[in-house]
């Protein structure tokens, strides 16, 4: 497309040789040149690219059904050149939690601690297994008693008959909630000085036996953290999903057998089964089957949660962690076919045309970044473009509309190249496919 207007031209040399002979003469605009059509092919994916083997029809129902056709070209910076997903995510863990009962907190749990200045909180909770909502009082913690039941602990400790050398501050829950802690729970501090060991939790305050508790141990600045690294993003048709899990003291890795881990996968809400890990080398396989998957996966709004615990011994301290991580279950519903059709206009790229296989019906939204050449030769981020339609298996085309405009105003020429091709299920709310380097332009 040229960089100037053709009535701009017409001025000019009208103005030229009126200066001549004072004669004017019509000037036609140079013709543009017609589009022209050319099929190109996807490249291979690699290793680190999503791209779906098989597709199948999801089940639920979508979170959006709008049929109406959008796109957008947007400029971006010359080196914007990724838009890499977050396929993993990486927690690290100082603390644990237990879920107790009004039964098991008057006869005493079992704290393992691991260092002084350590925090717990006593947090109630909500029951409706009687068919209602009943939610557990809150403790005093004037109620709670903490006592050293560990050989590791010093003998003052051990023989200690109140909270004066173990517990720093009591915080009951008008306090937190001024804090911003509105759950109506209460916390302890332990004191700096308390010996590391196993402690016993017991509140002599009169609960429900079946009243449930949240116990939360927080050891902000211990030297032993548990490290999950897992996919945020899961598919049903899966039946592995790898976890890397380490515990590190300060910054070394401990070995992973030790760790005997307990894994629970919940919803979100009531539903929870506990599933094995098995260790393999440094690494971990968690065995989730499509029909666990399929039973945990009741809405396209939700995501599902993994809950890792441990508990162990490092030269003779107890150390108990949990660690937990969310992942998005989806169906594989669609795929880019191979076969792309570019439309090009005075040798620039104007359109991709992508067909997708799918199913069923469904809203799909496509985007991807068209790069450039600069004089050095290194590729440069020109703009991205986005599309989303309804598609179905007999209208299953998406097209990503380029602006020939930025393309000339960012002065790169070709080879042209398309990065970052995703392809999202906006149904589902969940990315399908990704090629970081999909596809090289070449008319």
């Amino acid at each position: 497309m040229p960089n100037y207007h053709p009535w701009l031209s017409m001025i000019v040399l009208l103005s030229l040789t009126a200066c001549q002979d004072q004669t004017a003469h019509s000037v036609s605009p140079a013709p543009a040149t017609d589009p022209a059509n050319v099929m190109l092919s996807l490249a291979p994916p690699s290793a680190d690219d999503l791209v779906p083997s098989r597709i199948s029809s999801p089940s639920l129902t979508a979170i959006n059904q709008n049929q109406e056709t959008v796109s957008f070209v947007t400029a971006i910076a010359a080196d914007a050149l990724n838009l890499a997903p977050q396929s993993v995510q990486t927690r690290i863990s100082d603390e644990y939690w237990l879920t107790v009962t009004g039964a098991e907190l008057a006869q005493g749990i079992r704290l393992p601690l691991s260092q002084g200045g350590s925090v717990v909180r006593i947090a109630p909770r909500g029951d409706i297994s009687s068919g209602g909502l009943i939610h557990a009082e809150a403790i005093a913690p004037q109620s709670v008693q903490l006592k050293a039941i560990s050989a590791r602990a010093s003998t003052q400790q051990a023989n200690t008959k109140d909270n004066a050398n173990l517990i720093a501050t009591m915080l009951d829950s008008d306090s937190l909630a001024s804090a911003g802690l509105t759950d109506n729970s209460s916390a302890l501090v332990i004191a700096d000085t308390l010996s590391p060991g196993h402690y016993q939790l017991q509140v002599q305050q009169h609960l429900p036996a079946s009243s449930q508790y949240l116990v939360h141990v927080k050891e902000k600045h211990s030297p032993f953290t548990l490290g999950l690294s897992a996919p945020n993003i899961v598919a049903i048709e899966d039946q592995q999903l790898a976890l890397t899990l380490y515990l590190r003291q300060g910054g070394q890795a401990l070995s992973a057998p030790h760790l005997e881990p307990k894994v629970t996968l919940s919803d979100g809400n009531l539903q929870k089964v506990s599933l094995p890990l098995q260790a393999v080398g440094n690494h971990w396989q968690l065995a989730l089957t499509s029909d666990t998957l399929a039973a945990f996966h009741r809405s396209n709004s939700h995501l599902n949660e993994l809950q890792i615990d441990i508990e162990t011994q490092v030269q003779g301290l107890p150390i108990k962690r949990t660690v937990k991580t969310a992942f998005k279950p989806y169906v594989a519903s669609a795929r880019i076919q191979s076969q792309v059709l570019s439309q090009w206009q005075d040798e620039l790229p104007t359109s991709l045309t992508f067909a997708i296989d799918v199913h069923s019906p469904g809203r799909f939204g496509l985007q991807g970044i068209l790069v450039g050449t600069d004089s050095q030769g290194q590729a440069q981020g020109i703009l991205l473009s986005q599309t989303a339609a309804w598609i179905t298996p007999e209208q299953d085309q998406l097209t990503l509309q380029f602006d020939p405009e930025l393309i000339q105003r960012s002065g790169l020429v070709a080879p042209f190249a398309l990065k970052a091709l995703t392809l999202n299920d906006q149904g589902q709310m969940a990315r399908i496919s990704y090629q970081a380097n999909a596809l090289t332009l070449q008319q």
